[in-house]
């Protein structure tokens, strides 16, 4: 029942115009504000983190942006996951920085391309593997319907999707040496090998797996990200530069390096980041915890 009602919740938002999606989530997330739960909350918390340079009222005011743009992402899910794939294309009406892609293969690098918890992350995916060989890492949640459709979404564009364990790891490494792409996450906590490395300013449990896999195979670290237009518009997807090279750094560095450059294109558009997520929530011993207790 739950997965019949969820299916339909997409179909419904896939046949809606994308101004009255993002319009619903912009609703949510006034509601989210006006409820004060935990979710605003952690948006709160995580911005009092990242921008102490901001004024109460700036920061109020980026909060309430930021639960209106989590709403806009939770709902235009419908039109990632079950539209047409020339019509979601056609939502993107330029791609500032494609170049440097082109550019890596050209020097017969792979390019890992690190798409954070920013703006529409999932139409990154569907428009570049539009137009490259790419690979990239799917968790199974053990809910057989719910898994079938998100896989097969996100591969209906031609992306390779690979389990997050060894044998996706070596996948993913075979496919930097061809010079393809393969597109991680960066931001989010790993669940395996880690190391705290600065993240605005605090210190954040950040996947190594990155900065490995970039040297093994001297890929070309670039930033990715699909900023939402005013209006309802459509998207503008930005690529970005590492600050440095990370293939030619040690861990520690690279880790240093991969958290700055992230935090240069959040700053892009900060409401857009997924501040709903407990960056933070794993801390080094000693140190308070920054949330409150669940």
């Amino acid at each position: 029942m739950k997965y019949f009602l969820f299916k339909s919740a997409l179909a419904l938002m896939n046949a809606l115009p994308l101004r009255v999606v993002h319009g619903l989530g912009s609703l949510i997330g006034q509601i989210a504000w006006l409820t004060n739960g935990d979710t605003r909350h952690t948006v709160e918390t995580n911005l009092r983190l990242c921008f102490p340079e901001l004024d109460p009222e700036d920061r109020d005011t980026l909060a309430k942006q930021a639960l209106a743009e989590a709403g806009k992402t939770i709902l235009e899910g419908g039109k990632m996951w079950r539209g047409n794939p020339d019509e979601l294309l056609a939502l993107i009406t330029s791609c500032d920085g494609e170049s440097l892609i082109d550019e890596a293969r050209r020097q017969d690098r792979g390019v890992i391309l690190a798409v954070p918890h920013c703006g529409c992350w999932e139409i990154v995916s569907i428009y570049l593997a539009k137009h490259y060989p790419m690979t990239g890492m799917f968790k199974a949640r053990n809910r057989p319907g719910f898994d079938e459709l998100v896989r097969d979404a996100r591969q209906r564009m031609g992306a390779r999707l690979v389990p997050t364990d060894a044998s996706g790891i070596r996948a993913m490494g075979k496919a930097l040496r061809k010079r393809e792409l393969v597109a991680l996450m960066p931001d989010q906590t790993p669940t395996g090998q880690g190391e705290f490395a600065d993240f605005f300013g605090h210190p954040a449990y950040t996947m190594t797996l990155l900065p490995r896999l970039a040297k093994s195979s001297k890929a070309v670290v670039l930033f990715a990200f699909a900023k939402r237009l005013p209006g309802s518009e459509g998207y503008q997807l930005i690529v970005r530069q590492a600050e440095q090279d990370i293939a030619t750094l040690e861990v520690g560095p690279a880790l240093e390096a991969i958290n700055a450059s992230l935090a240069d294109l959040i700053r892009e558009a900060p409401e857009q980041y997924w501040w709903l997520y407990k960056r933070f929530k794993k801390q080094p011993d000693g140190y308070p915890p920054v949330y409150d207790p669940d």
